[in-house]
């Protein structure tokens, strides 16, 4: 088998080591020798030369006469420069009357003033056409958001400064268009779900590739601290994307951390604290209430058997019940400090930012603990070196719980706590804690050995299991920056990361779900680590004023390792050492793999700017994979962009109303690699086992001897390929009255092909299934963007904006299957064990197979007098539900599903935020939400059909005799139940995400006495309310997150998101 090899695969451990140790070296050396010290703290900072004879010195504020602190004043045409104070103070040595200051600030036009005679200088800087000179990473670089000629949203640090947020994702939902962000499970420092222009793909990743400081990484950013985050640039457009080739069918999003700026030093201290809570509570069934339920089930099946319940038990029961929802969900804290220290000179800056986070789950013993420290530096090494440090340390701690077993028989604790006996305690003799499947006897006792409901104790499962993810990471990358000739400059970056991650479960012997295993705990350890090495030179050239020209051309290598073993052992009958006692179990694993892959890239893009208002972008990426069979090792990405300035059109340019106006169009070809790496050749495990053919132990039998043996597993596949993203985007940039209105509106058509997907084998081969490239689906969509200032005056100011963008989404062709149901066996819905999802060409993703709700059979002789056949009809009673015969058989069987109308997929998706201020106040109000969609809510089914357990209040109006009720079936007739149209609902909601108000105090006498610059005090609510006709806890939800683009809008238990309030306040020094 030909071997994988690029001509220079590797980047070896000792290149990295000494590149990094020579970097730091020089710049250590050099901050030594040229560094004052002292500059970093004094308000007063000059670099000043030996050839300074005369003093300028001033203040300097913007039109409003406010003053500007760290604006850059520098001689021209020398190194001579000095920062401006706080106060916009500033004072400069020159050489000479004949010299010219330099005044520059981002988002102010540039001023030069000449010396003279004049040593007082008072400078009036002027506010430029800020948001359209705003500068916008776009991957390798940057340019003005007016020169943008694909589909790319800014999310400033800005706008979400009113909102304390505890993870990345919160920053990013409902502030882009085009940006889906559902928290599929709302554990605290669970990962989100996260979509840029639908799904891209079936049986692969179709979240976006992040980017952090130009670090592309595959770790989960929960360990990242969003308050470091200065801004997030989403690529969503192939022209935008095309520059990363491989990995960008599905948006990039390029984080930007704070870096340290020239002039006083900035120490921020901030903390807060606050309290979570759950938003809403299902109406439950009380004690009495189940029992008398469980009385008409006995007397509807079985009327001579005895009851379920006396009537001094249901007289007990009206003053003894358990509301298992309050045993298990709480208030949980949460609370966060954070210290940054910012600050440098000229030559020299620096961020430190340290945090440490902890947040309790609303469900019990569940929380997320965070800890992180970052270091970032910035060297002016000499007039044509820079060189540049990003590094990050990360600790992270999740304590979970059993949420819901997709495929399994258990519910996890919120179902538990839904369906258990509400007669039984919480607390009981089992270390403190019921079984909570026992019954109460006459004699008003509990006993466990009733086993009535099948169900364990949820709230004892919570506190009682240990169920615990670690994660330590580290990140360091540094890169050296040279100006080679005018115009022509080299990067160099080198960068390693390493995360070290581990999980300890542990579930004690007495606990009512570990009756089978008596006891049972694991340990999971992953170790993974890359190295990143990107080369790039960038040639600027303007050609006078109306022409300029911006090439990009480099190479990129980035290798990953990865480390995996778990042990697991049941029969654990001590629970004194929990999940370190593994040994004392006499049925242990243990497992263990490892892998690599590695790309390598060739990329160039070239903008263009001809007659000052036409744009030009074309890129090209080359990636080579180690992923892919070796007939498609390397794929091929170009896409090419234009856009037009219609507001220099000489008509237009006398609007002046008509800020900017901007048409463009772009397309691209992108590609997804994100599969194991080893799909593409021949796997092997070891072989059945002669004694036991279901164990893979490797133990065979040859005659008398026995051998260990290895079979093949998985079969090779040579022509596997990457999925390709073809894209169309068309949009239109409008601006108006200097900006008081910004409106963008964008189309796009993407369609992928070659789609990673599984498909069955025949039995003959020897193997179940293999990896092919087939199928194809396709995503359109509208995204719209507005934001304005209503009202700007010298006190008060209104500013908004509102984002909407729609997609749909189409499967086009699943190769040689005319559709796949998924359900069964992959997931259960622990009903029925049927499939309740449908992939099929022409339908969109998120389609639901179920049969169709009728009604309910009223009397005997509706049934005699149905067109169903006498066997069928045998099987119904009055009060059974009745469903539609769609293919006409005479009787209902799975041949009697259809695809439903509708989607889990949203129709559209929202964000709207206000921004008041007044003087120091400050009221922050954002609102989110999306329409369209559809939920299946198996609680439903649960709590008013299934057999044993306990049932919502709504079963209190079932049916229980002719015309009582034409929806909720007769107290016994479970068995008659399916999984039908009845339980999907609209998913539809709006939300009041966040409002925030705060008080800013600057120049205080007294904060000034305490050394205290400014102080921020804020209050915060997040999740406050939410307008929806969804009747489970939150319509935000999708309890089979594993597979997430197959399934989506699935509620069995899930994790719901929590409402909180926030206190805090931030201190500058």
């Amino acid at each position: 088998m030909k071997k994988f090899a690029f001509r220079d695969p590797r980047i070896p451990k000792s290149v990295l080591f000494k590149s990094f140790l020579c970097l730091l070296v020089v710049s250590l050396t050099a901050s030594l020798l040229n560094i004052h010290v002292k500059a970093a703290v004094n308000p007063k900072l000059k670099i000043t030369s030996s050839k300074a004879v005369i003093t300028v010195s001033g203040k300097i504020t913007d039109s409003n006469n406010e003053t500007l602190p760290g604006v850059s004043i520098k001689e021209k045409g020398t190194q001579n420069g000095v920062v401006s104070t706080n106060n916009g103070d500033f004072s400069i040595n020159v050489s000479s009357e004949n010299s010219v200051l330099v005044f520059s600030y981002i988002g102010f036009e540039t001023q030069e003033i000449s010396v003279g005679k004049n040593t007082k200088l008072n400078v009036v800087l002027k506010s430029e056409s800020k948001l359209l000179n705003d500068v916008v990473v776009i991957g390798y670089g940057s340019v003005k958001k007016g020169d943008v000629t694909g589909s790319v949203s800014s999310i400033k640090a800005a706008d979400f400064k009113n909102t304390q947020l505890t993870s990345v994702s919160q920053a990013l939902q409902g502030r882009a268009a085009g940006v889906q962000v559902t928290n599929s499970d709302a554990t605290p420092g669970a990962r989100p779900n996260i979509r840029i222009r639908g799904n891209n793909s079936l049986g692969t990743s179709s979240e976006p590739l992040f980017v952090v400081d130009g670090y592309p990484s595959n770790e989960d950013l929960s360990s990242l601290n969003p308050n470091d985050i200065e801004s997030m640039e989403i690529l969503k457009d192939a022209s935008a994307t095309a520059i990363y080739g491989s990995r960008g069918a599905n948006g990039v999003i390029l984080i930007t951390t704070k870096r340290g700026k020239a002039g006083q030093l900035n120490i921020n201290l901030e903390g807060y604290h606050g309290v979570s809570s759950v938003t809403k509570k299902l109406d439950l069934m009380n004690a009495r209430e189940y029992a008398e339920y469980k009385n008409e089930v006995i007397k509807n099946l079985t009327p001579t058997a005895a009851p379920f319940a006396s009537q001094a038990l249901l007289d007990y029961f009206s003053t003894h019940t358990t509301n298992w929802q309050d045993g298990l969900f709480q208030s949980a804290p949460v609370s966060s400090a954070q210290l940054s220290i910012s600050g440098g000179e000229e030559k020299t800056k620096f961020l430190l930012s340290g945090e440490v986070f902890q947040q309790d789950g609303i469900v019990r013993k569940t929380g997320f603990e965070r800890g992180n420290l970052r270091f970032n530096l910035d060297r002016q090494i000499s007039d044509k070196l820079k060189f540049g440090l990003t590094s990050v340390l990360a600790h992270t701690l999740g304590h979970n719980t059993l949420v819901n077993t997709a495929g399994g028989t258990q519910g996890g604790v919120i179902l538990n706590a839904l369906r258990i006996n509400p007669s039984i305690p919480v607390s009981g003799p089992i270390n403190g804690y019921s079984y909570g499947n026992g019954i109460i006897r006459d004699d008003f006792s509990v006993s466990y050995s009733g086993n009535v409901d099948r169900l364990g104790n949820p709230v004892a499962y919570s506190e009682r299991v240990t169920n615990d993810a670690y994660l330590n990471r580290a990140q360091v990358s540094m890169f050296g920056e040279y100006d080679i000739l005018k115009g022509l400059k080299l990067k160099v970056l080198v960068g390693g990361e390493s995360a070290s991650g581990r999980q300890n479960f542990f579930a004690p012997s007495d606990l009512y779900e570990e009756a089978g295993n008596k006891g049972s705990g694991s340990k999971f350890n992953r170790i993974t680590r890359n190295w990143l090495n990107e080369n790039y030179l960038t040639y600027t050239k303007d050609f006078g004023s109306k022409y300029s020209i911006t090439a990009l051309a480099g190479v990129s290598f980035q290798k990953f390792n990865n480390e995996t073993s778990t042990a697991s052992s049941a029969g654990i009958f001590s629970n004194a050492f929990e999940e370190n006692s593994l040994g004392a179990g006499p049925a242990q694993k243990a497992f263990s793999f490892a892998d690599q892959n590695q790309l390598q890239s060739y990329y160039t893009r070239i903008n263009g700017k001809l007659w000052s208002n036409l744009l030009l972008t074309a890129t090209l990426r080359a990636d080579g994979s180690s992923k892919f069979g070796a007939n498609h090792r390397y794929g091929y990405f170009p896409s090419a962009a234009i856009a037009y300035k219609l507001k220099e059109l000489p008509m237009l340019k006398k609007l002046d109303m008509i800020s900017d106006l901007k048409i463009r169009a772009g397309y691209g070809v992108t590609g997804n690699q994100e599969i194991n790496p080893y799909l593409s050749r021949y796997g092997y495990d070891l072989a059945s086992s002669s004694n036991n053919p279901s164990a893979k132990d490797g133990n065979v039998v040859f005659g008398t001897t026995k051998q260990v043996a290895a079979a093949a597993s998985q079969v090779s596949n040579q022509n596997l390929q990457w999925e390709q993203t073809a894209a169309f985007n068309a949009g239109v940039d409008v601006s108006l009255w200097s900006e008081r209105l910004l409106f963008t509106i964008d189309y796009y058509n993407k369609k992928t092909t070659n789609l990673l997907w599984q498909v069955a084998l025949p039995a003959t081969t020897g193997f179940t299934n293999a990896q092919e490239n087939l199928g194809s689906i396709s995503n359109k969509g509208l995204e719209l963007s507005l934001s304005g200032k209503p009202i700007s005056t010298t006190n008060f100011k209104w500013n908004s904006s509102f984002n909407l963008a729609t997609n749909r989404n189409k499967i086009l062709s699943l190769g040689l299957e005319p559709f796949r149901k998924i359900g069964s066996g992959e997931f259960e819905a622990l009903i029925s064990r049927e499939d309740f999802i449908i992939l099929q060409p022409g339908q969109e993703l998120g389609k639901f197979f179920l049969y169709t709700f009728d009604g309910i059979w009223q009397s005997q002789t509706e049934i005699n007098n149905s067109n169903f056949s006498n066997a069928y009809k045998a099987t119904l009673k009055p009060g059974f539900a009745k469903y539609i015969d769609i293919n006409n058989d005479q009787k209902i069987d799975q041949g009697d599903k259809k695809i439903m109308d509708g989607s889990a997929y949203p129709k559209f998706v929202f964000g709207f935020t206000n921004t008041f201020s007044y003087k120091g106040f400050e009221l922050n109000a954002f609102l989110q939400g999306q329409q369209g969609n559809k939920i299946l809510n198996l609680n439903k089914y649960y709590l008013e059909y299934e057999a044993a357990n306990n049932k919502g209040k709504s079963v209190l109006n079932r049916w229980k005799g002719e015309g009582t009720s034409n929806t909720l079936t007769a107290a016994g007739s479970e068995t008659s139940r399916l999984l039908a149209d009845d339980f999907l609902e609209d998913g539809s909601y709006i939300r009041l995400k966040s409002l925030s108000l705060s008080y800013q105090i600057n120049d205080n006498k007294w904060l000034k006495g305490a050394k205290i610059n400014s102080l921020r005090l804020y209050v915060t609510g997040t999740n406050l309310g939410v307008i929806t006709k969804y009747t489970g806890f939150d319509p935000e939800v999708n309890s089979y997150a594993s597979t997430r683009q197959f399934v989506q809008g699935v509620d069995q238990g899930a994790y719901a998101v929590a409402r909180s309030f926030i206190f805090g306040a931030k201190f500058g020094f």
